[in-house]
């Protein structure tokens, strides 16, 4: 549940620019800007941020 844009993935993409081979890098998290508020639930389904949405993704990306 964190931000795209300069949240932890981005701080894990810089190191790995600095690894050859290093693995291609999801990015899963809330979009920017974030802009909505709402019941924990609802916010995480609507983000697709819970188990099966973050599987969903990845599974898509493996098949791409």
């Amino acid at each position: 549940e964190h931000s795209m844009v300069g949240g932890l993935g981005s701080a894990i993409s810089e190191y790995k620019s600095t690894i050859a081979g290093a693995p291609p890098q999801l990015f899963v998290g809330l979009p920017d800007p974030y802009g909505q508020a709402g019941n924990y639930d609802t916010l995480l389904k609507g983000f697709e941020l819970t188990a099966q949405g973050v599987f969903e993704k990845i599974a898509y990306r493996i098949k791409n």
